[in-house]
């Protein structure tokens, strides 16, 4: 009984300025629910950028700013900033980071997570105001390479699920249907990993 309209639009500008890189991504990220309850979810987001590349290091430095429409306006403002080292080019490269997101809680993703959501939940956007990351990245021969971080990310608004023990209905005597809360949260994600392409039309994939 509910339905969900979407629409995602971005796009991507880029110049070089000497031996400069500058950008600016643009996205406007829209959805509107209508069923058990009624609500728009609108994202707009700019992101201006400038990047360079040299023999020994490559970095990517700006900044992203969020206006999160939904029942209410709120504005967000984030860093981006990543640095590789080149110890040995495409070997062994370290790399360290500093950025933030606004993650979309649409009806639509959150289902994906679970499929025994109630409806009419009250949906907010997931943002995570800082994420410090870092690692090592490179290759071990001509057709497998590697990657292994740590972030640790300082999250407003993350998702959980609980059970529903509210509502009581004849038809649903399990009480088996989840709602949603949200938290804040202190986030250590640790990553690994391994890709094989021994040719160009196949590549495999061990990410844990």
């Amino acid at each position: 009984k509910n339905k969900e309209s979407s629409l995602l639009i971005k796009s991507t500008l880029s110049k070089n300025f000497n031996e400069l890189l500058g950008g600016i991504d643009l996205s406007v990220d829209y959805s509107n629910l209508k069923g058990t309850d009624t609500l728009s979810n609108t994202m707009v987001r700019i992101n201006p950028w400038i990047s360079k590349r040299s023999t020994d290091w490559n970095f990517k430095l700006g900044f992203e700013a969020v206006i999160d429409a939904a029942n209410i306006t709120n504005f967000y403002f984030y860093p981006r900033a990543n640095l590789d080292i080149i110890i040995i080019e495409d070997v062994l490269v370290p790399f360290v980071g500093l950025s933030g997101e606004l993650q979309k809680n649409s009806y639509r993703n959150l289902y994906n997570e679970n499929q025994f959501i109630k409806s009419g939940l009250f949906l907010k956007n997931t943002s995570s105001n800082i994420i410090v990351y870092g690692g090592l990245k490179g290759n071990i021969n001509s057709v497998l390479r590697f990657r292994a971080d740590v972030s640790y990310s300082v999250c407003k608004n993350y998702h959980f699920f609980v059970n529903d023990t509210i509502t009581k209905s004849p038809l649903l005597p399990l009480q088996n249907q989840f709602t949603g809360v949200y938290d804040d949260i202190n986030l250590i994600t640790y990553h690994g990993q391994l890709a094989l392409q021994p040719s160009e039309k196949l590549e495999m994939i061990l990410d844990a």
